[in-house]
């Protein structure tokens, strides 16, 4: 399984889709950031607190900092990822790459494994690569942080975010596996990992509130718990954060903390997506 995922990898690295996709999260985290903000600050309408933040170059912490950003709470990290990782995984049937692998002895739960290890993989580097060209990008700006935030919640948040990428990564992996079409999971990547899907779901939920059982699934959406995370201070409430009240408007009390509730949400769907996915591979041949 090591030299399988070696050898995309390698195949990844001398490729090119990883490198675009590195690019464009790097260029939509330094162009449109620099873009918005130098727009905002001519800006003489009125003001709310986010254009305050931007006027002042303040934002409260470093967390708060990745969320407003909307790079993982918008989609585009998570949708660029998606997307890599559906044409990766599809890739090899398509140049016949699944069949010789198969007919050499590697089985079908082995090889689907070694995909999804490989969603998780470039969930964590898209994601830490985003994180830090935003770091650098909001110190390039000057922005100032209103307080410190303890090394360890700072850590905790990210990993909460990164498992929410991998919920994305990992369904194109999935719908890649399973359909064995790149078409089809370049468009599961996309409506999934750019949440157009779940944007629309939480629309719904928005305009219908009456309907309990809709608030309730709305409530355990991967994009949901993506807007419960504004920051690591915020993360150990149990209140729902005002950024997810527009759609989730019966679901104020969590029940748990926020942080307990996105990891839940996010290793369920997790633990879904791995189960499918092996369910189905494993009874038919992946080629």
């Amino acid at each position: 399984m090591i030299d399988l995922l070696h050898a995309d990898c390698y195949r990844l690295i001398h490729g090119r889709k990883f490198w675009v996709g590195c690019v464009v999260l790097i260029l939509c985290s330094v162009g449109l950031l620099a873009g918005v903000i130098t727009f905002i600050s001519g800006y003489d309408g009125s003001v709310d607190a986010d254009i305050t933040a931007v006027l002042t170059r303040t934002l409260p912490s470093h967390s708060a900092m990745l969320t407003y950003s909307s790079m993982f709470r918008g989609g585009l990290v998570s949708g660029v990822v998606s997307l890599v990782v559906a044409l990766a995984v599809s890739e090899d049937r398509d140049s016949g790459l699944a069949k010789n692998i198969s007919s050499s002895g590697v089985g079908r739960g082995r090889y689907a494994v070694e995909k999804l290890l490989l969603a998780t993989l470039l969930s964590l580097w898209y994601a830490l690569l985003s994180i830090v060209t935003l770091e650098i990008t909001f110190a390039a700006l000057r922005f100032d942080y209103a307080s410190a935030e303890p090394v360890i919640g700072w850590l905790g948040f990210v990993v909460v975010l990164i498992l929410g990428v991998a919920v994305y990564a990992t369904i194109a992996a999935m719908a890649a596996l399973v359909t064995g079409s790149g078409v089809f999971s370049s468009v599961v990547a996309v409506g999934a990992g750019f949440q157009l899907v779940g944007g629309a779901l939480t629309g719904l939920a928005g305009m219908v509130p009456q309907i309990g059982w809709l608030q309730r699934l709305v409530a355990w959406l991967p994009i949901s718990n993506m807007n419960m995370l504004t920051d690591a201070r915020s993360m150990m409430a149990e209140t729902l954060p005002e950024a997810a009240r527009s759609f989730l408007t019966d679901t104020a009390d969590l029940g748990m903390p926020v942080w307990a509730h996105a990891t839940v949400c996010f290793v369920g769907w997790l633990a879904l997506c791995w189960a499918v996915t092996l369910l189905v591979v494993c009874r038919r041949d992946p080629c």
